[in-house]
């Protein structure tokens, strides 16, 4: 008779099984710590669309759009060509351009892979009935200016800057806001939220200008103190004190 060899066939069999079941482990958490990564990239909204369309993707119309939400951004713009190169033939002072050549996509793709990259927690793109609106939102833990003042903090500074630099290849003309929340000054008599607002929606046309932005193209600086609110039910809320800056249609 044979005799037999030490340790038996089982456990040559299975000796290597745990290998494999710890690599297929090991590429699962890799997979899921991927696609926990992107999703830290993706805004809230789109979050939200993604849930409801996994709950159930029939709510999603033929355009990819979900219903009850409006495109926040007009995907073609009428663009003014810059006027710095003399002046431009009449027939093509207007002109409906393509998404792709468009002032809005241009600031979208800043925010998503450009200059305001770093900043796309603070910048929003919306439109409005006037154009399209890039607004600088204030965070609780980030402020934009002094307290009380229209002095811009250097975080503000490079925003405007990145801004700036997406906005003066262009020659649409700006109306530039400010707005703070409801709380009062109180320590500077007869200055209201009012000329707070109006003197930093001021400060910011003049930086705008400094970083090459034409000062022919501003139409409007207003102040529009506490009557416009992004968060309506906290009048106080850190988001309310924000800068806006329309890029105008026409």
């Amino acid at each position: 008779m044979g005799r037999r060899g030490k340790g038996g066939g089982h456990g040559g069999h299975h000796g290597g099984s745990w290998k494999v079941a710890y690599a297929d482990f090991v590429t699962s958490m890799m997979a899921l710590f991927m696609v926990l990564w992107l999703i830290g990239l993706t805004p809230q909204e789109t979050r939200e669309d993604l849930a409801r369309y996994f709950k159930d993707p029939n709510l999603f119309q033929g355009n990819g759009q979900m219903p009850g939400r409006e495109n926040p951004i007009d995907t073609t713009i009428a663009i003014i060509p810059s006027q710095s190169s003399g002046a431009p033939d009449q027939t093509s002072v207007l002109q409906q351009v393509s998404p792709s050549d468009s002032i809005v996509t241009q600031l979208q793709q800043s925010i998503e892979e450009g200059s305001l990259w770093a900043f796309r927690d603070r910048v929003k793109i919306t439109q409005t009935t006037e154009g399209v609106e890039v607004s600088i939102i204030e965070k609780a833990n980030e402020i934009m200016f002094d307290s009380g003042s229209a002095n811009p903090n250097p975080k503000t500074l490079d925003i405007l800057k990145a801004i700036a630099k997406e906005l003066k290849g262009h020659g649409n003309h700006l109306m530039i806001g400010g707005h703070t929340d409801a709380h009062p000054l109180v320590n500077k008599p007869g200055y209201t939220n009012w000329e707070l607002s109006a003197d930093r929606a001021n400060k910011v046309r003049s930086i705008l200008e400094h970083d090459g932005v034409d000062p022919k193209r501003v139409s409007a600086v207003r102040g529009f103190a506490d009557t416009k609110p992004i968060n309506a039910k906290n009048p106080f809320a850190a988001q309310n004190r924000r800068i806006t800056i329309v890029v105008l249609k026409r």
